[in-house]
């Protein structure tokens, strides 16, 4: 409920979060894998639910917003249930309560990205595969499906997921889900390769893999920065989890480990926390390899809910067993972490929903200026075709493709714009004039900053062609 009223709440602040944000919005409109709407594989279940709520007469991005917090917030609440079962209520509570309130969390439930609706669905998988029984483990399968539909790019996740089941239920609970999964899969996969094309469908998903991983993807493959960016996962996995709240966590969970070591804690909260320190181990290797965590921290997402359930876990085992005072230290702890939570992520939304640079530059251009004048960039103007329409921006970086392209069009227009991400000579830079400026709340973290420009600031310049 928390999600869903800050989603509506904030719907007028609501344009497009980063880039990709921009894809899906534009593809409840019309989907266009080539013009990354949305980007590859194409998120099909997610542009689907949010052409549902669009219906209703919600404004396309504030649709997305409103499938995230459905999503996520019922996954929270699910898995803070099946955490209450294996390790206790005050488990329980604790995983709820931080996982709504983690910066992270919080944003992307209210986001029009796929993060946060595809992990809400994966959780809710988990919750049911917590039940056991045949049909728990076929339901839960095809939600675990279902949320591949939502966020594919989970699908690692979403095979370790498989293989923990496997592990703690047995190789028929294994097989159910595997096969209820794989169905799940098919049900949507088919349907929306015949919408696109097949062709076209893996020719464009082939093409978004490799360039991953050789070029744009942000991977340690196609990142020219030497080493492995474990400082900065680490760094961007505290923020994103705990905020500037994440010493006191660490204080909590060293106090709590002190006064009530593991093993005096329940069996079934051991094997728990067994299972997500795996778990968490697995997904950041797959980080630090195939994801981008130096620009932002939303592909932690995940872990950042695994750490916060091991947290909470960790926490209210040693809670029970503790005695009087330490428990009424660890409380009072534990309450000002919360409310510091609280604090720090209400103010997080209030940046988040703040205009970002690409959308206020767009928002300026489309008042300042008369439709269809020619804008040239890179993510930051791909914002003006949520105003004037799918490729109302050019996408480029360089400035001579802006000349080259003047010099095939019919008539030369007066002055075109070009945002500071185009690369110019000094002879062209000299020309250009800066128009206005446009920069991050300072306030929002760097995590949440999907478009990363130098200094946190893009430019709109003016070019002026010779008569």
């Amino acid at each position: 409920m928390l999600y869903l009223i800050t989603a509506l709440v904030a719907a007028r602040r609501t344009v497009a979060d980063g880039y990709d944000g921009v894809g899906f919005v534009l593809a409840l409109q019309r989907l266009d894998l080539a013009r990354f709407q949305p980007q590859p594989p194409g998120y099909p279940l997610f542009v689907g639910l949010g052409r549902l709520v669009h219906a209703l007469g919600v404004p396309p991005a504030t649709a997305l917003a409103v499938v995230s917090a459905l999503l996520l917030g019922a996954g929270i609440g699910a898995l803070a249930v099946a955490v209450k079962r294996w390790a206790g209520p005050v488990a329980g509570g604790l995983s709820a309560a931080l996982l709504a309130l983690s910066p992270l969390s919080y944003a992307l439930a209210v986001a029009t990205l796929s993060d946060g609706a595809g992990l809400g669905g994966l959780l809710l998988a988990i919750y049911l595969w917590g039940r056991g029984g045949a049909s728990a483990h076929l339901v839960g399968g095809a939600l675990l499906g279902a949320a591949l539909g939502i966020r594919p790019t989970y699908a690692p996740l979403g095979a370790l997921l498989l293989g923990v089941l496997g592990a703690h239920s047995g190789r028929r609970a294994l097989f159910r889900a595997s096969v209820s999964a794989a169905a799940a899969v098919v049900a949507w996969l088919v349907p929306f390769a015949l919408l696109v094309g097949p062709r076209t469908l893996w020719s464009v998903v082939a093409a978004h893999f490799y360039g991953h991983f050789t070029d744009f993807g942000g991977a340690v493959t196609a990142d020219p920065t030497p080493g492995l960016p474990v400082a900065a996962l680490l760094r961007g996995l505290a923020q994103a989890a705990l905020g500037p709240a994440w010493p006191l966590a660490v204080l909590l969970l060293l106090g709590a480990l002190v006064s009530g070591p593991p093993r005096s804690w329940p069996a079934p909260a051991r094997r728990l926390v067994a299972t997500l320190l795996v778990g968490l181990a697995v997904y950041l290797i797959l980080a630090l390899l195939a994801l981008p965590v130096r620009g932002h921290a939303r592909h932690l997402l995940p872990a950042v809910a695994m750490l916060l359930v091991l947290f909470a876990v960790s926490l209210g085992s040693a809670l029970a067993v503790a005695g009087r005072r330490v428990r009424l230290a660890l409380q009072l702890g534990c309450a000002l972490l919360i409310g510091w939570l609280g604090v720090t992520s209400a103010r997080t939304i209030w940046s988040f929903r703040a205009p970002t640079p690409g959308a206020a530059l767009a928002q300026y251009v489309a008042a300042s200026y008369p439709r269809g004048t020619l804008l040239y960039g890179g993510r930051a103007a791909r914002f003006l075709d949520l105003y004037w329409g799918s490729g109302s921006a050019r996408p480029t970086l360089h400035f001579g493709d802006v000349l080259t392209e003047a010099a095939r069009l019919d008539r030369l227009p007066a002055e075109v714009l070009v945002t500071s991400e185009v690369l110019a000579s000094a002879a062209s830079r000299a020309r250009l004039r800066t128009v206005a400026r446009f920069c991050y709340d300072p306030r929002l973290p760097a995590g949440l900053r999907f478009d990363p420009y130098a200094d946190g600031c893009v430019e709109l310049r003016a070019y002026r062609f010779l008569p």
